[in-house]
């Protein structure tokens, strides 16, 4: 009864057409629509509605639309990835190439990109960023950090009223006794609105050795100056201070390599978003975030390729013109996504070139200290067998008239002398 019931139930299979026969096309069967190269591109673009709300009711000129083409272009060399599209998907999808004021209007989309781009704590471990006792790895645990352990406290979580939702940081350091850091400038902007919150100088309390005035921008006499006229903070805690009256421990701090920052003001804070690890993952693409980046690229650099300016000029940095360089960098990653991938597909090349490069400097390196090595060793074992050569040489050496040693030898046994011109004589011997 099964089977028959079964059998009834079943859909009645299409007989099998026979070899090399036509199919008949099905009229049931809705034609499937094929999808222009416009099309395909402009789908391509609107893969992420966040990017697609963000750049509503953008209108681009002319210019700036051959520009960017210009630039994607410029990007896109050897075997890195090309990213090409029409100018109508340009128009509707992409911002300017620097439009931050567009940006900053579409704030809440804005921080869903920050809060998107957060890195792991596993990630800021990777990188070096010391986040507490209780995540120290092998290498914290035997290095030297800036203060002491028990010096560095977690962002206080009280709600402020002129707390700020993501704000960049960036300091100038100077040198201390036994490799130490101490922070000798901050400065603090406001991510979205661009707000300068804090520029100030720290006047540290420890005797400073080194003032690194090439790159701190600050000298032991414009210290003093500072002093005298009530400018400077007193210490790296009253910095800290400071910085915690604008933030709490939801804001979302921006900075390039920012562990070295947090690490001079003894904060530990976990929202972080770093320029420097957020390019580099775009270039090296990790699956990891256990494994630490291959290189991480400076600020100048950065500035330089994608901003088109020239930072950190002049007798020493600027924390403030820093971290509104940062500022830029992120928010041109931000409204460039498409750039930003063939900037690193760009860098990518770039990179595996230099590492096959420094293999095979390694590689040649290493092969000529084998032979030299080699070398050596042959030379060592010959100098050992040159003594037994000499007296083997000796017993064999024939004489000038003719005699060889042997016979040399005995002939003096017998009391005979070889003269030099082969005759022989006698020995006289008067005892």
């Amino acid at each position: 009864m099964y089977y028959r019931r079964e059998k009834q139930n079943a859909v009645p299979q299409r007989p099998l057409a026979k070899e090399g026969a036509k199919r008949s096309p099905n009229p049931q069967a809705k034609p499937q629509p094929t999808m222009s190269t416009n099309t395909q591109q402009s789908t391509i673009l609107k893969e992420s509605d966040a990017y697609q709300n963000l750049a509503q009711n953008t209108a681009l000129s002319t210019d700036t639309i051959n520009s960017l083409t210009s630039s994607i272009d410029k990007l896109s060399i050897g075997d890195a990835p090309v990213y090409t599209v029409t100018q109508e998907a340009r128009l509707t999808n992409i911002p300017t190439d620097l439009n931050t004021q567009h940006c900053m209007s579409q704030g809440d989309m804005g921080l869903e990109y920050l809060q998107a781009k957060r890195h792991s704590l596993a990630r800021l471990q990777a990188e070096g960023y010391f986040l507490g006792l209780s995540h120290m790895t092998k290498d914290q645990r035997g290095g030297k950090r800036a203060l002491r352990d028990e010096d560095y406290l977690q962002t206080p979580t009280t709600f402020s009223t002129t707390k700020r939702t993501a704000i960049v940081v960036d300091c100038e350091m100077v040198g201390l006794v036994g490799g130490r850091s101490a922070v000798v400038s901050l400065s603090a902007i406001d991510f979205f609105t661009g707000e300068v919150l804090i520029d100030t100088i720290v006047n540290p309390t420890e005797r400073v050795i080194d003032w690194r005035a090439r790159y701190s921008g600050v000298s032991l006499a414009r210290m003093r100056r500072a002093c005298a006229s009530g400018e400077a903070l007193r210490g790296w805690k009253a910095a800290r201070q400071r910085l915690w009256g604008f933030m709490d421990v939801n804001t979302i701090l921006i900075g390039h390599s920012l562990d070295n920052d947090l690490e001079v003001l003894g904060i530990l804070h976990h929202n972080i978003v770093d320029t420097a690890i957020l390019t580099a993952e775009a270039v090296f693409l990790p699956t990891s975030h256990t494994t630490r980046m291959r290189r991480r690229w400076g600020l100048k650099p950065l500035a330089d390729e994608l901003l088109k300016r020239d930072i950190q000029v002049g007798k020493g940095h600027s924390a403030l013109e820093d971290a509104s360089a940062t500022r830029d960098v992120l928010f041109w990653c931000m409204c460039n996504p498409y750039l930003l991938q063939a900037w690193a597909g760009q860098n990518r090349v770039k990179e595996e070139k230099r590492v096959a490069d420094e293999k095979a400097k390694r590689a040649a390196a290493s092969d000529a200290k084998k032979k030299l090595a080699a070398d050596a060793k042959g030379r060592r074992h010959i100098k050992e067998r040159e003594p037994s050569r000499k007296q083997s040489a000796l017993q064999t050496t024939t004489s000038s008239d003719g005699y060889n040693d042997g016979y040399n030898q005995a002939s003096q046994r017998e009391g005979w002398h070889i003269a030099p011109t082969g005759y022989l004589r006698a020995t006289l011997s008067y005892e």
